[in-house]
């Protein structure tokens, strides 16, 4: 660094200074950026809900399961795994990840347990999930993978591959889901 310090037309500068010089003014950022806090995460077993926060959080699974809801039902029984408004109308991404799939079938079991869906609407919606699964799946080297994604749009692309970060929170939606069905 003192060597390419000392060549004619070089001026060494530290992160900060070289930031202020190539970015724009970013206020919202920059306050983020500078800020620093502990965070200390609370043991909620230790502590008991009263009714207003009860009802609180009730809402906010309600409004979650809503859109888990709105895409099975869109989506021919998987939600997408995220969605935009376009035109003024909902529309999914028309893929999902085993990450999305992961992730819905958790959303599925905390519905259950919450009460917002039945028995009934429950299987269903592991049904679904667990067929496409069936369906999407392939060999390799003996091996039987997820894929990387499954079209649940109209287009008829099928994009190849495989993601083993995906495929971990997969296995652990599919362990919770065989522990909340004791193995059914």
């Amino acid at each position: 660094l003192a060597q390419l310090a000392d060549e004619p037309g070089t001026r060494l500068v530290n992160f900060e200074q070289y930031e202020r010089v190539v970015l724009p003014a970013m206020p919202i950022p920059d306050r983020i950026r500078r800020s620093r806090r502990k965070v200390w995460i609370e043991d909620a077993s230790e502590r008991t809900l009263d009714q207003k926060e009860k009802d609180a959080l009730m809402r906010d699974a309600e409004l979650a399961w809503r859109y888990f809801d709105w895409g099975a039902r869109t989506y021919g029984g998987v939600a997408p795994g995220t969605a935009d408004i376009e035109a003024g109308r909902l529309v999914g991404y028309p893929f999902v990840t085993m990450w999305d799939l992961g992730s819905q079938i958790l959303a599925a079991i905390s519905a259950n347990r919450l009460g917002l869906i039945d028995q009934r609407a429950f299987e269903a919606q592991a049904t679904s999930i667990l067929q496409l699964l069936g369906r999407y799946s392939y060999r390799y080297e003996g091996v039987r993978l997820p894929a990387l994604e499954v079209a649940i749009g109209k287009q008829a692309e099928q994009h190849s591959g495989y993601d083993s970060a995906d495929t971990g929170r997969l296995l652990i939606a599919l362990k919770q889901l065989d522990v909340h069905t004791n193995g059914s």
